[in-house]
């Protein structure tokens, strides 16, 4: 079963899953599972999931007041349970306050490939070309200690900005230094940055054959040094292709603003057009803004009188868009979109726009203008308009005419052709029309063939639609034959969708009409133990008997009816997680085989954590005629396959440190929150308040626990704690984003809107904009 909707905790982006050569590499290289281990499980490294190499440690460290780089600050990162005065995982931050260290973030081996060896030239063999290297990346996050004269320290867990496996290093999120003055605390941050785009303009925006135009980008970089180190490009498209052209440096003033121009000449043509530009900033010596590293103007090429009236129109369109003036742009989009000489850029504004005003009529009118508009020759453009003005229709309860439109371009590709010439997103256009009118059949098959499609498993509309379809369809059933094993199915579809309540009351239907099915009591467990209200007290979960189902689970019948271990990483999670909660529970009651239980639980993450390794990148080394391969194979793997894996390692990390030092602080808070973001609050709660009642002045102890309150239901005691919190450490973004959404379901829209302003104040406002997520 899918577990609910989570906090997301981001890597870099992940490579492609290689489903069926990890499967074929499992079934080789795992051992069969010990269902009973023995305590020395929980001494013994697995170097196949755990850390055994150091590698390169990158980040930054920051002014609180103002953001500027913090000079001559000393970084010790956590290795063996400690942190160094000196060696090679001690740094000191540069002027930019960048610092570069060594830790354990993985494995790096290496081994001789004899048919490299064989088949190469005497120059590869002299290169080192004939040796097959493997660079993994496990970690996600690091313990990490920062003191500077005139600034509190910092001694924390700060997340991975960035991982590059094929390097062999991690970057960090910035940490910032908290005057020893001031009333905060330093503090780690995530998705924080100090330099960003803060506008870019064209003068004149309004040009005529032959005329020049500057562009400019004003740009916040607060850096007495370094600002010429700022790559700005201009990005734009022009007949099908996308330019660009480097911005130079022109002044800096004193108030950490600077300009970036470029003089720019827009390709002439017969008649008038708008031509969308893009400033991005490609590369900075400090941190950039989340989100902020980009920003639009446009520039418009006129020659007649009409085209210019028209273009002053769609300026001052332009202007409303960027004040946010929403209702004001719309009604201006409106006329420009209805004038014989308007431009694509009309349509696609007013679209969105329409969207964000949730007038899905006037939406589905402007992305059919754009989809009319778009030539066909454009492809995949053409296609994807055609996608977006289909789901655009169905949303308007005009399913049928999105079916015929869609279906029509589909239907044009042989089945064997569609994966590569057929648009992902027309596929799912099709299939939520379909949805819409009922018709589950065709959309089940419009499903099975987007398997072969090869980003399906990453496309989030792909997969909502599936996740909605697999919903409908159960529903449907349950309703044609309520069976138990179908008001079972339908519980699970439910809980998936964080419908606790319904789910449990379809399992307990299930349960009394038939208790002998298969997972029915792991099923309720888990409901049980995630649902908010005191269904709990008087529904006690049975955790053995919840156990017992969950090691049957992880144990298939292979050949000859041999039972073998499956490859499935969520039963191995399930298991984990229901053997973690009865050694923290018999830990907490210090019961004497705690120790027993918490060997079983480290070999359950142990095999959970292989089944979830995630596909990897090789790299040949390259080869020419007569010299051979030039470079060794270099084969590289970045973090798991699961969001839940990576919670699952730092849970492993933790009891390992756990074994040695059961009061370290920073292993406490880190299973605390590991386990809060897969939805585990009652096992959450016991390393929470253990770190609490250990370290009750610590902030970040307090802050998980208005995290745990929040989790179990808890608003008002959530909302006093984290508004302690924030007093403290207004970088913490979780903390605002809860506090609103405390505050709007306690009515009070106010607070709401002050802790979203509060947030767009430090973390900045998106200033992009995509039709996708709001359809």
């Amino acid at each position: 079963m899918i577990n609910p909707p989570r906090l997301a905790r981001y890597l870099s982006p992940r490579k492609a899953l290689r489903l069926a050569g990890i499967l074929a590499f499992f079934a080789l290289t795992l051992p069969v599972a010990r269902l009973h281990a023995d305590t020395n499980t929980v001494l013994k490294q697995d170097t196949s999931v755990e850390p055994t190499s150091k590698g390169s440690v990158y980040g930054q460290v920051y002014d609180e007041t103002d953001g500027s780089p913090v000079r001559n600050a000393t970084v010790s990162v956590r290795y063996d349970n400690s942190f160094a005065d000196k060696g090679d995982t001690v740094s000191k931050t540069d002027d930019l306050g960048v610092y570069h260290c060594n830790a354990l973030i993985g494995r790096k081996s290496d081994n001789l490939d004899v048919g490299r060896l064989l088949t190469g030239g005497w120059f590869g063999l002299i290169v080192g070309a004939e040796r097959n290297e493997t660079r993994r990346v496990d970690i996600s996050s690091l313990h990490i200690r920062v003191t500077c004269d005139g600034y509190k320290p910092f001694e924390g867990t700060v997340l991975c900005s960035r991982v590059e496996a094929t390097k062999y290093l991690v970057r960090m999120q910035p940490i910032l230094l908290a005057p020893v003055s001031a009333s905060t605390v330093s503090s780690a941050t995530e998705g924080w940055g100090i330099v960003s785009v803060k506008q870019c303009f064209a003068e004149p925006d309004i040009v005529n054959p032959g005329q020049k135009t500057l562009i400019t980008a004003l740009v916040h970089y607060p850096a007495k040094a370094g600002a010429s180190k700022v790559q700005i490009q201009l990005y734009y498209i022009y007949q099908d292709k996308v330019q660009k052209k480097a911005m130079q440096l022109l002044s800096e003033n004193g108030d950490g603003d600077v300009k970036y121009t470029v003089e720019f000449s827009p390709p002439g043509a017969k008649k008038g057009y708008v031509l969308p530009l893009t400033v991005h900033i490609d590369k900075s010596p400090l941190d950039i803004l989340s989100g902020h590293d980009t920003a639009r103007c446009i520039l418009q090429y006129v020659t007649t009188d009409s085209e210019q009236k028209l273009a002053e129109l769609r300026s001052d369109a332009f202007r409303h868009l960027q004040r946010d003036e929403t209702t004001e742009a719309q009604a201006e989009l409106k006329r420009l979109a209805s004038d014989p000489l308007s431009d694509i850029w009309d349509d696609a504004e007013l679209a969105v726009t329409s969207s964000i005003m949730h007038d899905t009529a006037t939406m589905a009118y402007a992305l059919g203008e754009v989809y009319k508009k778009t030539p066909e020759n454009q492809e995949p453009e053409h296609q994807l308009a055609l996608a977006d003005y289909g789901i655009a229709l169905t949303k308007n309860g005009d399913a049928a005419k999105a079916q015929s439109a869609v279906e029509a371009v589909v239907n044009s590709f042989q089945p064997r052709d569609r994966s590569k010439k057929v648009q992902l997103d027309l596929m799912v256009a099709l299939g939520k029309a379909y949805l819409q009118e009922g018709k589950l059949e065709e959309a089940a098959r419009v499903s099975k063939e987007m398997i072969h499609w090869k980003d399906y498993q990453y496309d989030l509309r792909a997969l909502h639609f599936t996740d909605e379809l697999n919903f409908q369809q159960s529903l449907k059933d349950l309703q044609h034959n309520p069976t138990p094993r179908n008001h079972q199915l339908y519980a699970r579809m439910l809980l998936d969708r964080g419908r606790w309540e319904e789910g449990i009351d379809q399992l307990l239907i299930a349960k009394k009409e038939d208790s002998s099915l298969p997972g029915m009591q792991a099923d309720l467990s888990y409901a049980l133990l995630h649902f908010k209200n005191d269904e709990s007290k008087k529904n006690p979960v049975p955790l053995d008997e919840a156990l017992k189902e969950a090691e049957s689970a992880v144990m298939i019948p292979g050949e000859k009816g041999k039972m073998i271990p499956t490859m499935d990483f969520h039963a191995w999670h399930s298991l984990a997680m229901l053997r973690l909660q009865k050694w923290l529970l018999q830990l907490q009651d210090n019961i004497p085989s705690s120790h027993n239980e918490l060997a079983a639980c480290v070999d359950t993450l142990l095999m959970a954590l292989r089944t979830a390794r995630s596909g990897s990148d090789i790299n040949s080394g390259g080869a020419m005629p007569f010299l051979g391969y030039l470079g060794a194979q270099v084969t590289s793997i970045a973090g798991f396959a699961y969001p839940e894996a990576t919670d699952d390692f730092i849970i492993l990390r933790c009891i390992r440190s756990l074994i040695s030092h059961p009061n370290d602080r920073l292993s406490l808070l880190d299973m605390g929150e590991a386990l809060l973001l897969l939805n585990e609050p009652a096992s959450a709660a016991i390393p929470i308040n253990k770190a609490l009642s250990l370290y009750p002045n610590s902030i970040e102890a307090k802050y998980e626990s208005g995290l745990l309150a929040f989790a179990k239901g808890y608003l008002e005691g959530a909302r006093k704690i984290l508004s302690e919190v924030t007093n403290v450490n207004p970088y913490q973004p979780r903390a605002l984003i809860i506090l609103g959404k405390i505050y709007a379901e306690e009515g009070d829209l106010d607070s709401a809107a002050a802790c979203i302003a509060e947030h767009e104040k430090i973390y900045g406002a998106s200033n992009t904009i995509s039709i996708t997520s709001a359809m």
